[in-house]
């Protein structure tokens, strides 16, 4: 695999990550909603992978040691990062899929992110409008992921929180609760989500959504008053940033060293997917 701590600056956009100040994130989130085409990084030094690179990587079946989860490039701290287990992650969920698919999709997202919406398939015109700019032919990858992928047992898809807009947690401890109920009431919640971002971080709202999407409201409540799932608000954020995570999206194909770093289309993505499923053929 080819090393992608040596991102070009070219390939698609991401949200910025808590790294950096919000005052940033929030003049780069008010740019995009007013329609420039700005070019939204999840690192200021540039931190976007080539798919071409990663295509490469995939073909020519090298692995670049600096890619690992404990050392995953420049970028992303320094010191000694904590081993992550990559299928652990995976089986933490939510997930969608057959466990025993040859191919894992780690999705690190945000509910709050503007490209995260896109890459779902809920994204604004104007960053659609930018992303087409970019590439004529994109399409969001995540439903075509599931429809094609998913839903035909060649892959499962993970969701998990990474702070890239900073707004969604609200949104994510609620979808873990409706997750912990059925795990179809967090799909159905995520594409509510991710249609109408302008009340993530509003948890009575956020409830209001899983119940539409078919959770007990009662249940909801009594889970996020409990709170079962805070922890993981941390815990997915700790292993983003051990797997070199710098916003959202990231997409991770069946291991740490084949990424896609921002909200690429379809076609990108089913270019990895295609290559991993005959690898394992």
């Amino acid at each position: 695999m080819k090393d992608n701590s040596s991102e070009s600056q070219g390939g698609t956009s991401q949200c910025c990550s808590n790294d950096y100040t919000l005052p940033i994130c929030i003049v780069l989130a008010a740019v995009i909603l007013a329609g420039t085409l700005l070019y939204v990084g999840a690192d200021l030094g540039g931190k976007i992978a080539s798919v071409s690179d990663t295509l490469k990587g995939i073909s020519g079946g090298a692995v670049n040691p600096s890619a690992s989860p404990s050392s995953p490039g420049s970028g992303t701290g320094t010191g000694t990062q904590p081993q992550v287990n990559f299928k652990a992650l995976a089986d933490e969920g939510p997930v969608i899929g057959d466990p025993k698919a040859p191919v894992t999709v780690l999705l690190f997202s945000d509910f709050s992110c503007p490209f995260c919406a896109a890459a779902a398939g809920f994204g604004s015109k104007d960053v659609v409008d930018y992303l087409k700019n970019n590439d004529p032919a994109w399409v969001p990858a995540v439903p075509g992921i599931i429809e094609n992928y998913v839903k035909t047992g060649k892959a499962r898809l993970a969701f998990k929180y990474f702070p890239g807009h900073g707004a969604g947690v609200a949104a994510f401890k609620v979808g873990l609760c409706a997750n912990d109920q059925n795990t179809a009431f967090f799909w159905k919640f995520h594409d509510l989500a991710f249609a109408d971002q302008a009340d993530t971080g509003d948890t009575a709202k956020m409830v209001a959504l899983a119940k539409q999407a078919g959770a007990d409201e009662t249940k909801l409540n009594e889970c996020l008053s409990s709170k079962k799932f805070d922890s993981r608000v941390s815990s997915d954020t700790a292993a983003g940033r051990a797997l070199g995570v710098g916003g959202t999206p990231y997409f991770f194909i069946n291991s740490a060293d084949k990424v896609l770093k921002g909200a690429y289309g379809y076609a990108d993505v089913k270019a990895v997917l295609d290559a991993e499923l005959k690898a394992a053929s």
